[in-house]
């Protein structure tokens, strides 16, 4: 009989088999090392540290290899939830002066990164499509993250504009 381990990866749900003895001994132990290792993490740069260093071990495995950077996606999504939380990470339909959500969404889907993305909401701030203040940044980027990403990476678009920040990118929204 079997030992089956749910995962999942970019929110793609499945399902990992190990056989009872050794194998399920040997991946119970790496396991259990893994979440002791990351157990007490202090802030997210120091998850970002540890994740590096336990991506770039080399698994005997695939089947642990997918594990690792599922328990890592978890480990990362709570931290965030629990960050959000903290922050009043909140998402708020904009008030849309022109057209609607689904045809601004399926301009969105055409981009090919979350930069163009960005840039093309730009534009459509520009044109005056949006009805918002500049202090709704956040809730305005988590908003089409969760219409573009789903609700498990609603962080996804606010992250990349303020990395893209650092590097130059124009700021239209006022920083919390």
């Amino acid at each position: 009989m079997g030992i089956q381990i749910a995962i999942s990866i970019d929110g793609s749900e499945d399902f990992l088999v190990f056989k009872a003895g050794k194998d399920w001994k040997a991946f119970d132990f790496y396991q259990k090392s893994v979440v002791s290792y990351l157990a007490n993490i202090k802030n997210m740069d120091d998850f970002r540290q540890r994740g590096r260093e336990l991506m770039r071990v080399q698994l005997p495995d695939a089947r642990y290899e997918k594990w690792r950077l599922s328990h890592l996606q978890e480990v990362e999504y709570d931290y965030l939830i629990e960050k959000e939380i903290q922050d009043g990470f909140v998402s708020v339909e904009p008030k849309i002066l022109k057209g609607t959500v689904t045809e601004i969404q399926s301009k969105l889907q055409k981009c090919r990164s979350t930069a163009e993305i960005l840039f093309a909401l730009k534009t459509l701030l520009d044109e005056g499509y949006f009805e918002i203040s500049r202090s709704e940044g956040k809730s305005f980027l988590t908003f089409f993250s969760q219409t573009l990403f789903g609700t498990h990476r609603k962080t996804v678009l606010y992250h990349a504009y303020t990395e893209l920040l650092k590097k130059g990118f124009p700021s239209y929204f006022s920083e919390q």
